[in-house]
């Protein structure tokens, strides 16, 4: 199952929109976006499910993280209460991997 990322981006937006819980966790959003694509194709089976994850079935976690990640930095109202303090949690971590870069001589510098 294709699906463009303006696709997605349409189907993220919405899902921000209509359930305040996935502004906060890319989990929930991810399981909404898969319940459907479960339901369209009649997966009823763990086995299946993990069947079809394997085979690239269903949209791509780290696609939708992305587009998420775009909508809430260019719709404000997309964002969840705890977009700000996350923020400030990056810095800190970016720093954190900086330094253990600067510690590490076998990590290759990209």
């Amino acid at each position: 199952m294709e699906v463009s990322l303006k696709g997605i981006a349409g189907k993220v937006k919405f899902l921000l929109e209509t359930y305040p819980d996935t502004k906060e966790s890319d989990n929930t959003l991810i399981k909404h976006i898969w319940s459907e694509q479960c339901e369209k194709l009649n997966i009823c089976t763990t086995n299946d499910f993990f069947k079809h994850l394997t085979l690239g079935t269903f949209i791509n976690y780290e696609s939708v993280r992305r587009v998420r990640q775009k909508l809430q930095e260019t719709y404000p109202e997309l964002r969840g209460v705890n977009y700000s303090h996350k923020k400030k949690k990056q810095g800190i971590i970016v720093g954190d991997l900086s330094s253990l870069l600067n510690e590490v001589p076998e990590i290759k510098k990209v």
